[in-house]
């Protein structure tokens, strides 16, 4: 996918409901995460549509959190 279609996909996400954003989940990844939370619902299908089509963390981010070193 080009990043015009994942930028759309994402904008798309706002105006979906929890139950949309639950169905968006299933489609793409299986079983959806338990939140009630229709924010943090979309942020989180968000960030993972643009990891999966552009990368997610890099090696030294992600050992930064591991060990709790993130300012």
């Amino acid at each position: 996918m080009d990043r015009a279609a994942i930028n759309t996909e994402v904008r798309g996400l706002a105006a979906l409901d929890l139950e949309g954003l639950r169905a968006a989940w299933r489609t793409r990844y299986g079983r959806p995460p338990r939140l009630r939370s229709v924010e943090l619902m979309s942020l989180m299908l968000a960030w993972r549509i643009q990891a999966e089509a552009f990368g997610g963390l890099d090696t030294a981010t992600r050992r930064r959190i591991k060990t709790g070193s993130v300012p």
